[in-house]
């Protein structure tokens, strides 16, 4: 089947970090696919320094006629600055990187020749990545889920690791609108669900760019990860409450799991004990949910889980 060669929109949005977004750029410039723009979005305070070594960085690339630099005028968000990425795009697809991760060479050529050869019902694709941790460590995805996948994404169980790992047709964003801007959490997530409530999303096999998780991880508190939960339901409420009945229960399930999770990477008893009181959970249930959680640290790998009744 003859490639179409689709154009492709990579919205890099930045903050905070003008040393990590060149390596993200140049991690672009490396791709064995051509046809693509490259549009960073600065949403840096003006009057920051930040700002400035941004710019004086990104400098050296102003010559390309397919690299796009943009500033915003004050500091907004993330979801403001992909909006603004997606407002001056003109690509076919749609694909987003976060300013600390980088690409592998295939990224584009993967994703693009995937979308070119699946039906439109086929809204977005992803693939397989690596995320490395502070200590130099690596975890890899296993996560190969495809086709409609609204409700496993709702849950927060589809694993594909980041914004920078899905493109989609620019089509769909066309239908289903931009990013939310009122989200400051999840919000590749909440686009993500809106966008798999009325499209499929493909899944291809293979490994196409590293998250860079050493310099994004931060320690929580039990209680901060509690009211991090709490507000995702608060967030999502609307999403999980015009659910049949039968999704529903099985949405708050799998959210409950995430609770149960927190609980015990904290070591926090009167939680763990809380949520078993709530739940529904058989026990053979909850042991597989603790050998899922097991198998994945010492695989070091990452997928969703599945309770062995559940079909969706």
């Amino acid at each position: 089947m003859k490639r179409l060669n689709s154009k492709v929109s990579i919205i890099i949005p930045t903050f905070k970090r003008p040393e990590r977004v060149v390596r993200a750029v140049e991690s672009v410039l490396k791709q064995d696919y051509d046809n693509y723009e490259i549009i960073v979005v600065d949403d840096n305070d003006p009057n920051s320094k930040e700002r400035k070594e941004t710019s004086n960085n990104l400098q050296k690339y102003s010559k390309l006629t397919n690299f796009i630099y943009i500033e915003h005028s004050e500091n907004k968000n993330g979801s403001a600055a992909r909006n603004t990425g997606i407002r001056n795009s003109n690509g076919k697809y749609i694909t987003f990187l976060d300013d600390d991760d980088e690409y592998y060479e295939n990224k584009l050529r993967i994703q693009a020749n995937c979308l070119d050869s699946i039906g439109e019902e086929w809204g977005l694709c992803y693939t397989s990545y690596e995320k490395i941790d502070r200590f130099g460590n690596r975890q890899y995805s296993l996560e190969k889920s495809e086709g409609n996948l609204y409700i496993q994404a709702l849950s927060k169980n589809l694993f594909i690791g980041s914004g920078s790992n899905f493109m989609i047709r620019k089509s769909v964003i066309d239908k289903i609108g931009v990013f939310d801007e009122t989200f400051i959490r999840n919000q590749d997530l909440e686009f993500l669900v809106r966008a798999l409530k009325s499209y499929k999303i493909k899944y291809v096999d293979e490994i196409t760019f590293l998250i860079h998780n050493e310099v994004r991880e931060m320690k929580f508190s039990y209680k901060d990860l509690k009211v991090i939960n709490e507000n995702y339901r608060l967030k999502f409420n609307s999403y999980i409450s015009s659910l049949s009945t039968k999704d529903r229960i099985l949405v708050n399930k799998y959210l409950d799991l995430i609770d149960f999770k927190t609980a015990i990477s904290c070591l926090n008893l009167k939680g763990l004990y809380e949520v078993i009181r709530r739940s529904s959970y058989s026990l053979k249930e909850l042991l597989e949910f603790i050998f899922y959680l097991i198998k994945r640290t010492l695989t070091k790998t990452s997928y969703g889980f599945k309770f062995k009744e559940v079909t969706h």
